[in-house]
């Protein structure tokens, strides 16, 4: 069975880009987390410590894009493996992890609503 815990928009102010004013400006970001896992042993004894905490999740998110990168793709890599590294801790088997972080005003010459990092995990 597959079980999914999604985190969406995520809103975060962070100062992430190879120019060097948007580290010292920084822009608007949003990060979206879905995780697949087998939580539903945690769901019938109603446990958090059975399962991925989101808010958890979150402080991770929020740790990760708070370090200034030039790459959105380095700080999305740091997000995944740290919370890969939290289902380890757990003894939670991550099936499938997707991390999305998202420029919301990347500095285009041309109107975008976002240019995105994506990286999916699968554990086969």
């Amino acid at each position: 069975m597959l079980n999914r815990i999604e985190i969406s928009k995520l809103e975060i102010y962070a100062f992430h880009g190879c120019n060097p004013e948007e580290r010292k400006k920084g822009g608007p970001f949003t990060v979206d987390v879905e995780v697949d896992f087998d939580f539903i042993e945690s769901a019938k004894q109603d446990n958090l410590k059975l399962t991925l905490d989101y808010a958890q999740i979150t402080d991770i998110i929020k740790k990760e894009m708070s370090k200034p990168a030039k790459l959105i793709e380095s700080v999305n890599k740091r997000i995944l493996d740290n919370i890969i590294l939290l289902g380890k801790k757990k003894g939670i088997g991550i099936e499938r992890l997707l991390v999305r972080v998202n420029k919301i005003k990347p500095p285009l010459e041309i109107k975008s609503s976002g240019i995105s990092s994506v990286i999916i995990y699968k554990n086969i």
